[in-house]
């Protein structure tokens, strides 16, 4: 509960783009669930001001069961997700080539998160 910085990293091994965003999280229900949605984007074409999506990585919350995979436009959404301390893995290798053919680097992206339930 409170404000967090996640700061997400991201290196094809040439280029390396960062980027800083602040989550505040609300207090959770016991045993309550909730949904968990994103967009990702390539991070070298994001970085010159196009957002290119990434399409078929895989997207889980570690030791839940709980997996998506990126859509056409890159966005995810995990539900049933249950409130408290979350890890957040994002798999690219499995991910579709970017639009210039250049293949997405393999890479896992662990960050951990708090998941507050979702209030109507």
């Amino acid at each position: 509960v409170g404000e967090f910085s996640l700061t997400f990293i991201v290196s094809d091994g040439q280029l390396t783009a960062a980027e800083t965003i602040a989550v505040t999280v609300q207090g959770a229900q016991p045993d309550g669930v909730t949904e968990l949605a994103g967009r990702l984007l390539d991070t070298n074409d994001f970085v010159a001001g196009v957002d290119t999506p990434v399409v078929g990585a895989i997207v889980s919350l570690l030791g839940t069961g709980i997996s998506t995979v990126s859509a056409s436009d890159g966005t995810f959404l995990l539900t049933n997700v249950p409130a408290g301390s979350q890890v957040l893995d994002i798999a690219t290798a499995a991910a579709t080539a970017a639009p210039d053919g250049a293949a997405i680097p393999a890479a896992h992206l662990v960050a951990p998160l708090f998941i507050a339930t979702k209030h109507s």
